[in-house]
């Protein structure tokens, strides 16, 4: 709905009424939603990066322990978010 020139409702009217009209884009009423799990390995991830970069003026043991810590941490959470994705249905499934 488009404001007219001879509309003179208040422009707060107007808008729930425009709000109203809106649809959203929502899953069916049943259907999963997948959330990954909670992690540390984001905060571990961001140790190795600060402990690689603090090495870099401080001292290359701190660069090499962080450089450690940050392709562990890494390889780690890639390897959860596969494990999560291949958890996942192939097709969404509605519960009924």
């Amino acid at each position: 709905m488009s404001v007219t020139e001879g509309d003179r409702r208040p422009p707060a009217e107007l808008e729930d009424e425009q709000a109203a009209q809106v649809t959203y884009s929502v899953p069916p009423v049943g259907e999963e939603i997948h959330l990954p799990s909670g992690s540390v390995l984001p905060l571990i991830t961001a140790i190795g990066v600060t402990l690689t970069l603090i090495g870099t003026t401080i001292w290359i043991g701190w660069s090499i322990l962080g450089l450690i810590i940050l392709v562990t941490a890494v390889g780690l959470w890639i390897r959860d978010v596969r494990h999560d994705i291949d958890a996942l249905p192939d097709e969404p499934h509605h519960r009924h």
